[in-house]
């Protein structure tokens, strides 16, 4: 993970508009995108978390300033652990909103019906589905989610330009994994320092 620099968010915050993982620059830009959202999402909820404060646990630095580098380190790790959590849950639910409303094609029946992820499961008496057991995903969905066609033609067609970029004398098909070796050697003694990475230029 990759940590603020920032005074006493050194560990409740990520680095802003950073990610770590080099091979998701040739991946179509929308990943990066979202990669971005992603982070600065956890940032504003860490940043929320400790504003709020709902059970008066944590002391705002900036108001307190007798509390000990131990004591700010436990509370920054504390909510630093909890601001991904709520991230995922975050995202989760844009998903089955948005995301899966759409390949349903719900958006163009006019329906804003949405699937709540984290609603109670009942069973056919209707009593509470327990918790932890079986697969609570039905067939349909692991259908639509696992087997639909998420590369839109634009992607694709600009993951082929980026291919020609890596490895302008050779067809996709042609190149071996001999090839990528070498070239992702070449790439990583270029390599800039993440905070200056750009994508989609």
């Amino acid at each position: 993970r990759s940590r603020s620099d920032n005074a006493w968010r050194q560990k409740l915050s990520l680095r802003p508009d950073v990610f770590t993982e080099d091979r998701l620059l040739f991946l179509p830009l929308p990943v990066c995108v979202l990669v971005v959202l992603f982070n600065r999402n956890h940032n504003y909820i860490a940043r929320r978390l400790l504003e709020i404060n709902e059970r008066g646990t944590w002391k705002d630095p900036a108001h307190h300033h007798h509390l000990s580098h131990a004591q700010l380190d436990k509370q920054d790790e504390e909510i630093f652990q909890i601001a991904p959590l709520c991230n995922c849950a975050w995202f989760a639910a844009v998903v089955f909103s948005d995301y899966f409303s759409a390949i349903l094609g719900l958006v163009r029946q006019g329906s804003s019906w949405s699937l709540e992820p984290f609603d109670e499961l009942r069973e056919e008496d209707l009593s509470v589905f327990e918790c932890g057991h079986g697969n609570a995903c039905s067939v349909e969905f692991n259908c639509l989610y696992r087997w639909h066609a998420t590369t839109s033609a634009e992607d694709e067609e600009w993951i082929k330009l980026q291919f020609k970029v890596l490895f302008p004398d050779k067809e996709p098909d042609d190149i071996t994994l001999k090839d990528s070796y070498s070239k992702e050697a070449e790439l990583t003694k270029k390599e800039q320092d993440r905070q200056q990475w750009t994508f989609g230029a």
